[in-house]
């Protein structure tokens, strides 16, 4: 994905796991350490039965980035890992894996894993992102481990959260866990 942009339509990703043989770790995952910004849409697709320890089905690795990933109409259940994981950056010097994420539409179903995963550490104020749109998902039975939460939105710039059901998820912590500054803009609505 380096410098590239990326469109998935309707595949489904089962990452069942067959006697003799190792499981994958990431279903859609970037190349480690990229040097140009890339792009990726995820529409109608469905990813589940990821039974190995950590197994992550979206993942943007360390030192990559992202100027859009958009996740439309998709289905993610039975994960022992996270769903959606822009996480990576944990130097907390203000870097992050994606100017912009837009979840739109998706299930989140019966996970040990966080449902959705973005930070952004640091105080640098020469970045202005991320901006994250989480609209009209459902979680259920996501994340009921101690402290967890269904989603977790750490330093996010601008964030949009709305039409959101969250049955049986973060029931040891939160729903939505949210670590933010006084200068973010955040909405959680409906």
């Amino acid at each position: 994905l380096d410098g590239s942009s990326l469109t998935v339509e309707g595949i489904d990703f089962r990452g069942n796991l067959t006697v003799g043989r190792a499981g994958v770790r990431h279903a859609i995952t970037t190349d480690e350490a990229m040097i140009h910004h890339y792009s990726l849409t995820l529409r109608d697709c469905a990813f589940y039965d990821f039974g190995e320890s950590g197994c992550t089905a979206v993942r943007g690795a360390q030192n990559t980035f992202a100027d859009k990933v958009v996740i439309e109409n998709c289905t993610f259940r039975d994960l022992s890992g996270n769903a959606v994981d822009y996480g990576a950056e944990r130097d907390d010097i203000g870097r992050y894996n994606a100017e912009e994420l837009v979840i739109r539409g998706c299930r989140f179903e019966h996970m040990l894993g966080l449902g959705i995963n973005i930070y952004r550490g640091g105080s640098d104020e020469s970045t202005g992102g991320p901006y994250v749109t989480i609209e009209d998902c459902t979680f259920t039975d996501v994340c009921n481990r101690a402290r967890g939460s269904a989603a977790r939105l750490i330093g996010i710039q601008h964030l949009t959260v709305s039409g959101c059901t969250f049955t049986d998820s973060g029931r040891g912590g939160a729903s939505i866990r949210l670590d933010d500054t006084p200068w973010e803009q955040i909405t959680v609505s409906r």
